[in-house]
């Protein structure tokens, strides 16, 4: 009997808006735009944070399944926090 398991491994990057995710981030991010602003800038603050998932799987997946399991990620965290603003940054096999 062969236990030989190979397992792989997957790292999912999201990235959220913090300032549309907490209200007091918001503030702080439109008092900064707005005084940019009035001295001429036309540029946006932003400020995102980022976070990994790992994803372990008993077997390699193609990249349409890697695809696949980050949408349905986004699309639980985008329901579950509507507000937040998530993105799917990067997916590599780790």
């Amino acid at each position: 009997m062969n236990n030989n398991t190979t397992e792989s491994k997957y790292e999912f990057v999201f990235s959220i808006n913090m300032g549309k995710a907490l209200p007091s981030v918001g503030k702080i991010v439109d008092s900064v735009n707005e005084t940019m602003h009035e001295f001429g800038f036309s540029e946006k603050m932003l400020v995102v944070s980022s976070f990994p998932v790992i994803l372990t799987s008993s077997r390699e997946l193609t990249e349409e399944e890697q695809t696949k399991a980050g949408q349905i990620m986004l699309e639980g965290y985008k329901e579950k926090l509507p507000t937040y603003e998530i993105e799917l940054v990067s997916i590599t096999h780790v």
